[in-house]
């Protein structure tokens, strides 16, 4: 079996990165409904897709997986 790595901010980094769902997918090869589902929380993805979508992101994989505080990416969204 692959080795796995626990998600719980992928959507906080895809955000704060200005990329939609397919844009991601489409970066890492996989279907936008499997970001989409590797978004929900807790989510658990194969540890070669995490690293692909931290190089995306430009992170390093280990950010994927902390927990974020989501008024921060409002206001770095928002400009709040």
């Amino acid at each position: 079996m692959a080795k796995q790595l626990e998600v719980h901010s992928l959507w906080y980094w895809r955000k704060k990165a200005f990329l939609s769902e397919t844009d991601l997918a489409n970066a890492v090869g996989v279907h936008m409904n499997s970001v989409r589902n590797w978004q929900e929380k807790p989510s658990t993805i194969p540890l070669q897709k995490a690293k692909q979508m931290a190089k995306v992101l430009g992170i390093k994989v280990e950010q994927i997986e902390s927990e974020h505080d989501y008024h921060e990416l409002n206001e770095v969204l928002h400009g709040n």
